[in-house]
């Protein structure tokens, strides 16, 4: 676990805002990307960046307004689980302007979730770890 968390410290240094973003979903209210050049595997583990472009203003828990959000997410992919380990919130669309707010999550403050079947979240975690086979 020691490794999984220095590992993850150095993957938040990734210019993540210079990836090649595909679109992998969307709904009504959310377009969901990935750069599939930076899916990583640690152990039973799929990591990757993801880049949530909203289609309305959406607000911080301070009250700032963000339009994007890029996040680092580690999937347990047998597990269906997973933890959102950092973000980056942009005042404008596709990760760009100003960063409202920004925070990297210590394991402690991961909130590890299952994965909703037929949902985004499901759909970027078959991508994620499909890429290994884990799927």
């Amino acid at each position: 676990m020691i490794r999984l968390l220095l590992l993850l410290s150095l993957l938040a240094a990734t210019p993540a805002v210079l990836a090649e973003w595909r679109k992998m979903g969307g709904n009504d209210s959310v377009d969901a990307y990935m750069d599939l050049q930076l899916l990583d595997k640690k152990g039973k583990y799929a990591v990757s960046w993801r880049l949530y472009d909203y289609r309305s203003p959406q607000k911080t828990s301070s009250g700032m307004i963000f339009r994007s959000a890029i996040t680092l997410d580690v999937t347990d992919c047998a597990g269906r689980t997973e933890a959102m380990t950092s973000f980056t919130q942009y005042d404008q669309p596709m990760g760009k302007g100003k960063v409202v707010a920004s925070n990297t999550l210590a394991q402690s403050e991961w909130e590890v979730k299952k994965i909703t079947p037929n949902s985004i979240g499901e759909a970027l975690a078959m991508v994620a770890c499909g890429r290994y086979k884990m799927w």
